[in-house]
């Protein structure tokens, strides 16, 4: 798993703009209906539950809803899932990568961009890698085929579940009949 490579494609700029709409959505919210404290106070919470949205998402589950709905997830460069430390590195630069007031998200992409593993910095500081989900077989359960395949082909790469694999590579018997019974016929 040392080789591993980040995926800098267009799913990751479309996770990424979907995790920012919701975190907007979730913490200006909460900063606005919070009566007589100061605005430094205000814009601090509006961060703190920002970032929060990254940080407990990214370390509960590995990823974000956007990264979900494309299909990447984020791992270490030994390919395991994150703990909490990286999941707070990783969010905690969003600051400067991310950030609408320091040229927005340009930093990040930038960062992604030319990197040779497509990581931003905060992927590089947390030792972290956005990835794409693939299929495994952990993943595929006989009875349970991957949705939106037909249960057929089992899995989103077309190959057979194990069930389907195991009946397609049996010999099949010819047939016998009993002695005196007709081929093909029924005894009526």
């Amino acid at each position: 798993m040392a080789n591993l490579t980040g995926d800098a494609s267009k799913n990751r700029i479309f996770a990424m703009m979907i995790d920012n709409l919701l975190a907007m959505a979730i913490s200006v919210p909460i900063g606005a209906r919070i009566p007589g404290i100061p605005n430094s106070i205000r814009w601090l919470l509006i961060s703190l539950v920002y970032l929060g949205y990254f940080a407990v998402s990214e370390a509960i589950w590995s990823k974000t809803i956007g990264k979900k709905l494309f299909n990447l997830k984020i791992v270490r460069m030994n390919g395991e899932p994150l703990s909490w430390t990286d999941a707070t590195v990783r969010s905690l630069l969003r600051l400067v990568e991310v950030n609408p007031f320091l040229l927005g998200a340009l930093p990040g992409a930038l960062t992604v961009m030319f990197s040779t593993r497509k990581q931003r910095i905060g992927d590089m500081l947390a030792k972290t890698l956005v990835v794409r989900k693939t299929v495994t077989a952990v993943d595929i359960v006989d009875d349970h085929p991957v949705p939106g395949r037909p249960p057929e082909t089992g899995c989103a790469s077309g190959h057979p579940t194990g069930v389907e694999a195991a009946a397609s590579t049996r010999k099949s018997a010819p047939l016998r009949f009993p002695p005196g019974a007709a081929q093909g016929r029924s005894a009526a």
